[in-house]
């Protein structure tokens, strides 16, 4: 016959289980809003201006004003559109959104449809041209 454990030694273990678990919750809740810190922040660099490319293959420059935890918020927005001329010949015309109908200040584009974002260097020819664009200021 086995001799049972002492009453003191359960209780002993009972304690320390009812300490150590909220204390793992906590730990992982912790690490948890970290992490989702961590994730909402924009990497990089304060840049100016960037390129996103869409899962659809279109491009949308423009200044990086937030991330929130599904989109990431544009402001002065351009795209790059082609017209042809009159001799036939195919250009690239650097268009800046806000000129539709509904005038929009900001472009919401969620996360999920993001293919890479990438900074546009100060002196490139779409920033140079992205800042010349800009509206006057009231």
């Amino acid at each position: 016959m086995e001799p049972s454990a002492s009453p003191a030694a359960g209780n002993r273990r009972t304690v320390a289980i009812l300490w150590l678990l909220p204390m793992l919750v906590l730990t992982l809740l912790l690490a948890s809003l970290v992490w989702q810190q961590w994730r909402d922040e924009l990497p990089l660099d304060d840049a100016d201006y960037v390129a996103v490319l869409l899962n659809t293959g279109i491009a949308y420059y423009g200044h990086p004003h937030q991330r929130t935890r599904t989109a990431l918020v544009l402001t002065e927005t351009h795209y790059i559109r082609q017209v042809q001329g009159e001799n036939e010949q195919v250009s690239n015309v650097l268009m800046r959104r806000g000129q539709e109908l509904h005038q929009p200040t900001r472009m919401l584009i969620p996360l999920a449809s993001i293919q890479f974002i990438e900074p546009v260097a100060p002196g490139s020819e779409i920033a140079v041209a992205m800042r010349n664009n800009r509206p006057a200021a009231d």
